[in-house]
This record gives structure tokens, sequence and C-alpha cells, in this order.
């Protein structure tokens, strides 16, 4: 654990040692990290942003085989781990990956929810660190209209 007087964290915590942290685990915040390492938290999302995400993950378990939905999955960027709130990998490209708590090559279809908070830059930087690690797809989510960005 790299930490120092106080509790205060230092850059360049792994994605694995993240995890890991108990302290970490207890807070209620949506953890990423950025590309040097250090810890970026946002407010959990609200509880229609899960039922959504959910839903999605639904869908995608049933109208596509060959493959797993998941949500909240980690994927690490030249930008940092980010997490991608649901994505469907087909079983050849998870049983690619090694054991560890990151995906290191993106799942076909990343899905981001847009919340009230997100940019359009924050979701055009997203979909362009998905694609640059493999993604075939990445939808762009929002419900309150209606609208899906893709």
């Amino acid at each position: 654990m790299r930490e120092f007087a106080r509790g205060a964290y230092i850059a360049g915590m792994t994605w694995a040692e993240i995890c890991e942290d108990k302290f970490l685990a207890t807070l209620p915040y949506r953890i990423e990290s950025d590309r040097w390492g250090n810890i970026v938290m946002s407010p959990p999302p609200r509880s229609r942003h899960g039922e959504y995400a959910t839903e999605i993950a639904v869908l995608l378990r049933q109208k596509m085989s060959g493959g797993r939905s998941l949500t909240e999955c980690p994927l690490e960027t030249t930008e940092g781990i980010k997490a991608a709130d649901v994505a469907w990998v087909s079983h050849e490209r998870r049983a690619s990956r090694s054991n560890d708590p990151v995906y290191l090559i993106a799942p076909e279809i990343c899905v981001e929810v847009i919340s009230p908070s997100n940019t359009r830059a924050e979701l055009d930087e997203r979909k362009r660190l998905y694609f640059e690690r493999g993604a075939v797809e990445v939808w762009a989510v929002r419900f309150q209209w209606g609208d899906v960005l893709l």
C-alpha cells in the first residue's frame, strides 16, 4: 500500500493496489485513475443511472450470444483506468485476458450512460480511449429524452 502520514495517498498506485485498499473500498465514490496513477473520484451515480445500466446489461445478455455483459468494467487506457458503465465482451476476448483486475483490451461493446454532469468533451474522450483499446462499438446513452448517441 502506498500511503504516508494521516492516510494521504501518493501518486502511482497500480489498479490492483487501488482495488485491494481497504480504506478506498469503504468510500461511497466511483474510483478511476488518471494516466499517472492518481486516484480520481466522482460522486456515485444516481439510482436511475444504475437502473439504466442494469437494463442495458440485461438486454445485451439476452440479445447477444457468445459473450457476457457486465457493469462497471475497468479498462486500462492511455489516460488511466476508466470504467465503462456497461460492456459486452466475447468469450474469446475475455479468455485472452490475463487474471488482471482490469481489462487491457476493451470489450467489443462499451456503453456510457450519460449523467447530467457528463460533458460532450468527456464522452468524446472516453469514446476515443475505448476505440484505442480495441472496442468495436461505443454507445453513449441518454434516457431522459430517449436519445442514443453513438
